[in-house]
This record gives C-alpha cells, structure tokens and sequence, in this order.
C-alpha cells in the first residue's frame, strides 16, 4: 500500500537524522520508520519533506514516533558535547513556565527502548550508567497510570510533534519530577521559612509546595487581618471547616475555635503574633486566597442524592455574605 505520510526527517548516509530543510539533493536518504529510500521535496511554497517513492506500510504515527525518538537520542549527544536542552516546567505553586536547562552534570548519554524493571521505555538518560531520565513519547496514546506509577525513577512524557518541530526544548505533557519553583515563588518561600523561624515553628512540619502528600501540612503566607503581621496560615487534609483534629505534630496556631460568621466551632489558622482567627472563607474558598489552588483539594461531604459538596455548604456561605454585608 503506498502511503502519503509527509516525513520531517530522514536518515542520511551516517545514519544521522537530517531534517528535509538542511537535505541536499542527489544524496540517497532513508525512512526513519521502515528505513527504505524516501525522497526529498522542496519548495517555495510547499513545506520542505521526505515522501516514499515506493509502496510501504509505515504510517505516519510510526514515522513521528521513532523520529522523535532518534531527535532525543541526539540532543542528548549534544549535551555530550557542551551543549544543553532546555526542560520547561510549570511552577508547582503559580503553574508559571520555569525553565531548566540540562547539562552534563545530569546527564552523559541516552538509548532508546531500555526496560526499567518491568516496563519498556521509549529514551533512557543516564548519568555514567545510572539511568537518570525516563522519557517516553507520546503519538497517539498516553503513558499508563500502572506505567506512571510503576517506574522507578524520574520520568517525562514528551509529545512526539513538539519533539519534531524542536528537539533542543522539552515541554512534558505528563511527568514524575522534583517540585520545581518559579523565582518569585522560590522567594516567597525563603520568606516563608524566615518567618516560621521568627515564630518558633519546628523545621520539617510543614512544606511551601503545594503538593499535597509532600506533607500533612501546606503553608503560606497572609497578612493577619486584626495586626497586619504577616503571618503563617496553613492547609491539611480537612480543611475547610476542619471537624477532625488535624494531624500531629500539629502547628501550635491551629487551633479549635467559635466562629459567629460560620455558626459553629471548627478547626482554624491563627495569628502567632495577636491570636486573631483567620477565616478559611478568606485562605481556602474567596478568589485570591493564598490556599485557594487548585492544587490544594477541599474537604467534601456526600450527601443524601449521593451528590458531593464542599464541606461549608452554600448556607454557610450565604449567612456568611449576608454578616459580612451588614445582615442584608
């Protein structure tokens, strides 16, 4: 069957991939995907590739795929010779684009289709002989959640068609990383370790990365409303309206207490400076709130239609609005 599949790289005499902009002609190039001769088209309007002149049964998702996978191999031999590939992250707090570039010091070469443990992986980094990176390819299908979970090291999952268009710039579309922090969130956070310190709150009882898991505890800062300090305030797996005793070791500012705006006693932030109370509406529920994330997941109650609410409930929260407006 003759395909129609439009081929971005071909394999050149050395066995390099060659891209069909920098291809000369009369030079005999090869399929990436079936590895028979393919030729070169290029104009000045159509988009400059690589078609088969023959019948083949690879496709296009093949052709990409394995294409992808050869352009990883070599950006990695570049690293090994002084350059580097930029790894863009989003910022595990603000979700802001972080870039980090990838050197020698992390990693010394790559192989594709390598097994760790019991899966097949697409690209392999290694540092020395320790694989260092996992990178699989994503064409058409997703990297499982048995895979995800599976894999004993750092991995990301890169999209096949990104990879062509730029080999020298990873964008994971899926990954299993160390939490990476923007600068500015990276400063919140030397700040917000500062004050801890300044409050005498012990070292390891809570993190500054929103990912829940890291830690029973999450913290940010706010500015207390009663003194203006600013001020620890933090999350667990309870809030909003937190009814059970939240975990030890247990922030001593965490406290049980009556609220006249909810109705009712609940577990609560407050100030380590005046003691004032710090209102979850205001940290976990009004746009803004420094623990208001999507990252950060609420306390839901089922009720009984079998439908799952937010634990403070739209009562709550309207009696709430209607104190704050003066009992309107």
């Amino acid at each position: 069957m003759k395909t129609n599949t439009k081929i971005p790289y071909a394999l050149g005499p050395d066995g390099d991939l060659v891209s069909a902009e920098k291809a000369e002609r009369g030079v005999v190039y090869c399929c990436p995907s079936c590895e028979r001769s393919v030729s070169l088209r290029r104009g000045e309007v159509r988009i400059a590739h690589f078609y088969h002149t023959n019948n083949s049964d690879c496709s296009g998702e093949s052709v990409i795929h394995k294409t992808a996978k050869r352009l990883i191999v070599e950006a990695v031999e570049e690293i090994t010779r002084g350059g580097s590939v930029t790894l863009e992250l989003l910022c595990e707090n603000c979700d802001a684009i972080t870039a980090r570039s990838i050197g020698m010091k992390s990693i010394t070469r790559a192989e594709e289709e390598v097994v760790i443990g019991d899966y097949r992986v697409d690209v392999v980094a290694f540092l020395d002989e320790n694989p260092a990176l996992c990178i699989e390819v994503r064409n058409t299908s997703e990297v499982t959640c048995e895979k995800a979970q599976g894999l004993d090291c750092y991995w990301i999952e890169l999209d096949a068609y990104d990879v062509v268009n730029d080999s020298m710039v990873w964008r994971p579309v899926a990954s299993a990383l160390k939490p990476v922090l923007c600068e500015s969130c990276k400063e919140e956070a030397r700040e917000t370790i500062d004050i801890l310190d300044k409050y005498g709150y012990p070292r390891g009882i809570c993190s500054t990365v929103f990912r829940p898991g890291q830690s029973p505890y999450i913290v940010a800062l706010e500015e207390c409303w009663k003194c203006k300090e600013r001020i620890p305030v933090f999350w667990w797996d309870g809030v909003p309206f937190a009814q059970d005793t939240p975990p030890e070791p247990r922030p001593r500012t965490i406290q049980y207490r009556y609220s006249k705006q909810y109705g009712g006693s609940y577990w609560m932030n407050t100030c380590p400076r005046c003691r004032g109370s710090q209102g979850d509406n205001f940290l976990f529920l009004f746009g803004g709130g420094v623990l208001n994330s999507e990252k950060l997941f609420l306390r839901k109650e089922e009720q009984g239609d079998g439908s799952v609410t937010i634990s403070s409930g739209r009562s709550v929260f309207n009696n709430f609005i209607r104190t704050m407006n003066g009992g309107l």
